[in-house]
């Protein structure tokens, strides 16, 4: 098993995204990217650096 994953078709796969087909997690695993595993769309960098921050804590974060 070991030694199928220096086959270069198995190394290309990898860069495809996953199918669901006929998944029963498909729904809930569909906005999510291989690029970004593990982090939610609406989780995304841009939107935790200002959105959750209090007004004090943005104006804090300014630059000068």
């Amino acid at each position: 098993r070991v030694a199928g994953v220096t086959d270069s078709w198995w190394l290309s796969m990898l860069i495809l995204p996953p199918l669901f087909k006929d998944s029963p997690a498909s729904p809930f695993l569909s906005a999510y990217y291989p690029d970004c595993v593990g982090m939610s769309p609406s989780a995304s960098p841009s939107n935790q650096a200002h959105g959750n921050q209090r007004p004090e804590q943005r104006r804090a974060a300014q630059p000068h």
